[in-house]
């Protein structure tokens, strides 16, 4: 299994700023080599050759459509607390759950080591 955080913090280089920013340009949403280019702003060759890349390193699946990352350790998390209630989003890999609390079923609670 990859880890993310890796993937994401080498920055030395613009090599490695166009394969980060085409990773989290897949990490939102999987797509085409056509659809990266007009999310990430980057020319067709330079999408070609970083998923060429990425392919022979593992880091994105050996498929044609739509390009997916492979597997990769960590978790995102988002808590966003309302008036009209609370919204946790998360994501593993490929996969997204969201979970909506309504005000009336939402207590805090204490927790102590």
């Amino acid at each position: 299994m990859l880890d993310a955080r890796k993937l994401l913090s080498d920055s030395d280089g613009t090599r490695k700023e166009n394969r980060t920013k085409i990773i989290r340009a897949i990490m939102c949403r999987p797509g085409s080599q056509s659809e990266l280019v007009r999310r990430t702003g980057l020319s067709p060759a330079t999408i070609s050759s970083a998923v060429q890349e990425m392919r022979a390193d593992r880091i994105v699946k050996n498929t044609n459509r739509p390009i997916e990352l492979e597997q990769t350790t960590g978790v995102a998390l988002g808590v966003s607390v309302g008036l009209h209630g609370v919204r946790v989003a998360g994501r593993l890999a490929s996969m997204t759950h969201e979970v909506v609390v309504p005000p009336d079923q939402f207590r805090l609670m204490e927790i102590s080591a």
